[in-house]
């Protein structure tokens, strides 16, 4: 049997009228592991027999309570400073990201358990983040 080398995740990259992008601060508390404090983009790991879009649509609905979405084209694709515990052991993690926009410019956005703030920062400000 093989070992899994890395887990695959996507992330959506929302940038609103004002060319600023969307970044959640995860919640410390929902990790059952220590992590340091970081901020990421909405989005998760792929489910086994979901597509990218499937898992953008679902971890966008959980993050941010909005259904309404628009999934772009890809635009970028990389691997993750964080590693995810698995088993006995550390694995990569490679993200895909999509660009993204809400169809309703003013939906609300409501967090869930997993992070506790949302900005909308700038790029030069989103490297950061």
């Amino acid at each position: 049997m093989t070992e899994e080398k890395f887990h695959v995740g996507v992330k959506a990259l929302f940038v609103n009228n004002k060319s600023q992008i969307l970044v959640l601060r995860a919640n410390r508390l929902d990790f059952n592991r220590p992590v340091e404090e970081h901020w990421d983009l909405p989005g998760g790991r792929i489910k086994e027999g979901d597509s990218i879009q499937e898992t953008l649509r679902r971890e966008i609905k959980e993050e941010l309570s909005i259904d309404n979405v628009e999934i772009g084209e890809h635009f970028d694709t990389n691997l993750s400073k964080m590693k995810i515990p698995l088993k006995n052991r550390q694995v990569a993690l490679m993200l895909i990201v999509y660009s993204c926009r809400f169809l309703q410019p003013d939906a609300e956005i409501r967090l869930d358990h997993e992070n506790s703030e949302y900005r909308w920062v700038s790029v030069d400000d989103a490297k950061n983040y």
